[in-house]
């Protein structure tokens, strides 16, 4: 998926965003609900000056975004945590993603959870959801991973992540989630 030097902490995030697309917003850094904020309104302001698709809804792509934000807020603390969208040259596609430092154990839970997501039939992940919120299963965040598996049902299960290595404990961890149009 990329081709992050990440061995050497001296990445070029932006090797997440496809080649035949153009970043719209993007912010590299620590993430505070002040950032989120600014983003947001960012993305909401300009997204809506703009021709996206016809069938790429704002909505969806606001959606998203706050799920990917909040993900950053909650769980890095690391100025190398770094967020973008992205508009393919058509204008068909959007690309929303985020990378950030994470742990071994933390990349084992993440990869099992996606993995798990991915493998959902788009039908049964609404009775999955239904199961987490029965169950009350919380992290110390709230979320018992209800923003990846939102994620998963929003995109239609066009999620795509990988772990690169970053130092000796730590691995990058990049999420991208593809809105393609649909049509009507």
């Amino acid at each position: 998926m990329t081709t992050l030097n990440s061995a050497t902490k001296n990445t070029d995030n932006y090797d997440l965003v496809p080649k035949d697309h153009k970043v719209m917003v993007s912010y590299r850094g620590v993430f505070k609900p002040v950032t989120s904020e600014y983003l947001l309104n960012w993305i909401e302001r300009f997204y809506s000056s703009q021709e996206l698709h016809p069938n790429i809804k704002l909505k969806v792509l606001f959606r998203v975004s706050v799920e990917l934000i909040q993900n950053l807020i909650h769980h890095s603390k690391n100025s190398d945590s770094f967020f973008f969208v992205s508009r393919s040259d058509n204008g068909d596609t959007c690309v929303v993603g985020t990378s950030n430092p994470v742990t071994n154990d933390q990349a084992t839970i993440l990869s099992s959870t996606l993995t798990t997501l991915k493998k959902t039939p788009q039908s049964d992940l609404r009775g999955l959801k239904l199961n987490v919120l029965d169950q009350g299963a919380r992290s110390s965040h709230g979320g018992g991973g209800m923003g990846l598996l939102d994620l998963t049902k929003i995109s239609c299960g066009n999620i795509n992540y990988e772990f690169l290595p970053w130092t000796q404990d730590k691995l990058l961890f990049c999420l991208t989630i593809q809105l393609h149009s649909t049509p009507d």
